[in-house]
Formats: C-alpha cells, structure tokens, sequence
C-alpha cells in the first residue's frame, strides 16, 4: 500500500516509459465484515480519479457495495461501487447523502469476471470508464468554489465504517489521483492488464505518477 501525499519537482524531465510489473494476487472480501483502510487527506479538490480493478461476485442491495469509498455520515466524500440493477455507481456526498451521482446502465456490472473501472471528475464533468470505454458523462456543480474536500478515511472493500455498504469479491490495484486522467491514461492502465495477463502498468511510470495520491497493489 502506497498511501502518501505525492508531488514530483517542476521542470520538464522526461517521461519514464510504461514499465509493466507482476500482478498476480488480490484481495477478496466476503461483502459480510471484510474491509482494508488508509489514511486520506484530500482538499480542495480540482480533480479526481479512481481506478480499481474488480471482480464481483454478487449486485448491490441499494446502498452500493463500494470497493473505495471516503463516504461517512460527516463531512464530505465519494464512494464508487457496485449498486442495484446491476450498474455501477459513483457519487459525491455530503453528510452521507449524495451530492451528485453518476450511473451506469443496468447489466453493466458482470458477475464473476474482472473488470476494470475508472471515474473522473474535473470541476465540470464526471466520467464513467469500464474496460477503457467511457460509459456515461454528467456535469456536476458544487456551492462555493467548485472545489472538493473529503478527509474521511479511504476504505476499500466497504462503503462506510460499521459494516455499510460491503463490497463482496475481488479488488486489485485500488489507485487515487488528486487530479483528472485523460483518456489515453485511461486506455493505458487498462490495455497494460488486459494485453499481458498477470501483469500491470507501475503506476509511476509514463506520467501516471503525476498526483498519485494513494496506489494499493492489494495482493502485495
């Protein structure tokens, strides 16, 4: 587990090539009590991305059975998950209710087979990606500045503390960037997986590392 604030020196140095390194294990969680966490402190958001590699093995019940997630009753954060009819959701919240949300279709979720899902978000839009394909975009408006601030605890694998919200299944490779992925750095973690089995993208490699606020290689 790779939880820190992240910063590189200005400059234009180089771009390190896409390294590729094992990726052979994860971690399973039972959707009952099992949940990992680590500390967060992310404010004044501008962007936001969180990627994860998943494997569920049953749909939401409504609350959203969230593989990562800073969601608490107080104050602010987001989760992202598996929901009811079977599509994914992220969302935004404030005191434990939803801020701002976005959906998949229903049938987007595949049981028993990884996947993986990343969603950014920029002060303008939020954009859903499954397997480097953008699913959904929705425009998002917060009060204030714009900006977004969440220091919750970020809990992979649950929803909230107290057992809210319990993803059951497979999760691999949990990472949060403290800015908004392009597409092609969306394309990339995915085809470094899905193009070398049992591998995957260092994330500190060509350019990912830029506002890597945490990367979790569960099966470390």
């Amino acid at each position: 587990m790779f939880p820190f604030p992240f910063s590189f020196s200005g400059g234009s140095a180089p771009v390190v090539p896409l390294e590729l390194i094992d990726n052979n294990f994860a971690m399973e969680f039972n959707g009952t009590d099992e949940y990992t966490s680590a500390p967060n402190s992310m404010s004044a958001l501008t962007g936001l991305s969180v990627s994860a590699w998943v494997y569920p093995t049953s749909y939401g019940s409504g609350a959203a059975e969230s593989f990562v997630s800073t969601d608490s009753t107080s104050p602010r954060g987001f989760y992202i998950g598996v929901y009811n009819a079977s599509n994914f959701r992220f969302a935004f919240t404030t005191n434990g209710a939803n801020l701002t949300a976005i959906n998949t279709t229903s049938g987007t979720v595949d049981l028993n087979v990884w996947q993986h899902i990343l969603v950014t978000w920029d002060q303008v839009n939020l954009k859903f990606y499954k397997n480097g394909n953008l699913l959904n975009t929705v425009p998002t408006t917060f009060a204030s500045n714009g900006t977004f601030t969440t220091t919750n605890n970020l809990l992979i694998g649950s929803r909230q503390l107290g057992n809210v919200g319990m993803f059951e299944g497979n999760i691999d490779e949990v990472a949060v960037w403290s800015k908004k992925l392009e597409l092609e750095d969306v394309q990339t973690i995915y085809n470094a997986t899905n193009d070398n089995p049992g591998k995957c993208a260092n994330l500190f490699t060509a350019g990912l590392g830029t506002d890597l606020v945490l990367w979790n290689r569960m099966g470390d």
